[in-house]
Parts: structure tokens; sequence; C-alpha cells
């Protein structure tokens, strides 16, 4: 994938063994990507309760516990389960709006979650 234009190549914990809470009440923290519509809010808020990875603009990607992702869908927030990374994954953060952009996602990688012409690639 080495000629995307990628905007950010993000490098992720092992998504298996992340953790916030005392192992009693722990879940895992699973891969997500959050819509915030620019509430700076929400975004603090995500970085309490798990770990926020990369803002892209109009979504983060995060690690949540399952419990706080249906707190937060309870309150309207659109959330996407990024489901079947592996923990190794490679991901990037690529513009859309480029014209080979498309071609050589389709020859190398697979589109996990796009908004707003940025899409998170593996």
């Amino acid at each position: 994938m080495s000629s995307l234009h990628a905007l950010v190549v993000l490098a992720f914990p092992a998504l298996a063994s992340a953790q916030v809470a005392p192992a009693a009440e722990s879940q895992p923290l699973r891969p997500v990507a959050v819509v915030h519509g620019g509430d700076a809010e929400l975004i603090e808020r995500l970085k309490r309760v798990g770990e926020v990875w990369h803002d892209a603009g109009p979504f983060v990607i995060a690690a949540l516990a399952e419990r706080d992702v249906n707190t937060l869908r309870s309150r309207e927030v659109e959330i996407h389960w990024l489901a079947g990374l592996a923990p190794t994954a490679e991901l990037f953060v690529v513009d859309l709006a480029h014209s080979d952009v498309r071609k050589d996602i389709d020859a190398a990688g697979r589109i996990e979650f796009a908004r707003d012409g940025l899409a998170l690639v593996s």
C-alpha cells in the first residue's frame, strides 16, 4: 500500500490485551469508529473510558468496552465496531479525494470505515 496517500499510519497496541478497568470489573476493549461531530466533550469522555488512537477529523478511532459502547449508543452517539481487525493490523487513514487511492485500496487493502471523504483502511 505504499502508493496510498496516507494521512496517518496508525500503530495500535495488541487489541486483545487492551484493558482499562481493574481486573475484577474489566471488559476487553474492542476497536471502534466513533462519529463525534466535533464534540470535544465526547472526545474527552472517550479518552477517560477507553483508548483513543486517532482523531481523524469527523471520527475517532478508539478501543472501548462493550458497556461503554452501549452507554454511548443510548445517548445516540454513532459508533461502528471495527470487527475482523487482526491485533497486528496496520491501519491507515486516507483521503479518498485522490483519484488513485480507490484503485490502490482495491489492490492492497480494505476500507474498514469511511466518513466525509476520509477512510480507515487495513
